[in-house]
């Protein structure tokens, strides 16, 4: 917490590490390969950092175990369809920012997303 640091990434490996504390930094990207560097992390917390875009957030997709996961203070919390496309992209995911994920909000997120994806495409062609 209260660093300098630009990616979430150039980890070593740490089967123990459960949970992560980087807020305050200016973390913009995630390494593809944190999953394999952390392997049974559950809580991650990157509050007040730089995370801007969706896709920033794909690598964590593969930390099967996160389960708690802060955001709070980064330009991606204001991306349409912020909270299902996180509740759709990480199954795991129980609690972002600080507010349980329930699973009636996780089925609709499913079907909003199809929707959105569907109209999407729809005005594409």
């Amino acid at each position: 917490t209260d660093n300098s640091i630009l990616v979430l990434g150039n980890i070593p490996l740490l089967r123990r590490l459960r949970t992560l504390l980087l807020a305050n930094n200016r973390i913009s990207s995630i390494s593809p390969s944190l999953h394999l560097s952390v392997p049974n992390l559950s809580t991650l917390v990157l509050t007040n950092n730089n995370i801007g875009e969706l896709g920033d957030l794909e690598p964590l997709k593969d930390v099967k175990g996160l389960q708690y996961l802060s955001l709070l203070g980064n330009p991606v919390r204001e991306k349409k369809w912020y909270r299902e496309w996180l509740a759709w992209r990480i199954p795991s995911l129980r609690v972002l920012d600080f507010q349980r994920i329930r699973d009636k909000v996780r089925r609709q997120s499913l079907v909003r997303l199809a929707h959105d994806c569907s109209a999407h495409a729809h005005r594409t062609l």
